[in-house]
């Protein structure tokens, strides 16, 4: 808890503002733009067979992961991201080499 420039008191994501005496002190929830947008509130269900399911149980518990789905959806986006970017386009881009010459060209 401290006191900002405009002389309020910031607690959390609650901000108290210091009014006259005769005034309630009143207090006012900020929802900041980014977490609004990064709020989940998309559903993903994903089935395992009872080896994969085994394999997933042995991992979590040799690496003390505690949130499976944390861990779920963060190997599921790294996964995706290093395939973006692998596969970005790029301005000169060189065709795959073909069976009868190494560069490409013809």
């Amino acid at each position: 808890m401290f006191k900002t420039s405009d002389n309020s008191l910031f607690r959390g994501s609650y901000d108290f503002i210091f009014l006259p005496v005769n005034q309630q002190l009143t207090a006012v929830k900020h929802t900041s733009y980014k977490t609004e947008k990064l709020k989940r509130t998309s559903r993903l269900t994903v089935m395992l067979n009872e080896r994969e399911m085994r394999a997933l149980n042995i991992y979590c518990s040799r690496f003390r992961i505690k949130n499976k789905s944390e861990f779920l959806r963060e190997t599921l986006m790294t996964a995706i991201l290093k395939r973006f970017d692998e596969e970005h386009p790029s301005l000169f881009e060189e065709p795959d080499p073909t069976l009868f010459n190494r560069n490409g060209t013809k």
